[in-house]
């Protein structure tokens, strides 16, 4: 299932990356209004190594309890904000290797 998500996301031509805007410093909105955050940053750093372009990401606003959902049921392509690893949420969703400890 990974592989068809990665190609139904180079096929479309941008990510899209499910994420908060709540909580700094990981996603918020900054006094322009515009979505920040390491979590954002992250977002951009894999738009530009799949694309070659930060900007080929859309961000889906979503609560904590729609993280898992949104990523089964293909709304987003993957999830970026803290969540943390147990064996029940492995067996629904893969994580990637934690990026802040």
């Amino acid at each position: 299932a990974s592989d068809s998500v990665l190609r139904t996301a180079l096929d479309r031509g941008k990510l899209i990356v499910g994420t908060g805007s709540t909580n700094a410093p990981w996603h918020f909105e900054n006094d322009a209004g515009e979505l920040v955050g390491m979590d954002i940053t992250m977002g951009r750093i894999l738009a530009k190594g799949l694309f070659d372009d930060p900007t080929k990401v859309e961000f889906v606003m979503q609560d904590p309890a729609q993280r898992i959902p949104n990523v089964t049921t293909n709304k987003v392509d993957i999830t970026i904000q803290f969540m943390t690893m147990t064996g029940q949420r492995s067996q629904l969703i893969h994580f990637s290797r934690p990026y802040y400890v």
